[in-house]
């Protein structure tokens, strides 16, 4: 049985995660675009259209009711 804090607890410990895989993806979309522009020139367009096929980003909302 559930107390009252824990249903709290476990939408904060969501949150965090949240917060954590949100950080990760811009991260991921940071170095991708620094792969771009080294890239640029260096490969064929259709790598290109391939690597931005496995890498489309993840939309986020960071207005959550409480």
């Amino acid at each position: 049985m559930l107390t009252e804090t824990q249903p709290q607890q476990l939408l904060v410990e969501s949150r965090n995660w949240i917060n954590h895989l949100v950080t990760y993806v811009e991260g991921i979309n940071g170095l991708k675009t620094q792969f771009y522009k080294w890239a640029s020139g260096k490969t064929h367009r259709d790598e290109l259209i391939q690597i931005e096929h496995f890498s489309q980003p993840i939309p986020h909302t960071t207005d959550q009711p409480a």
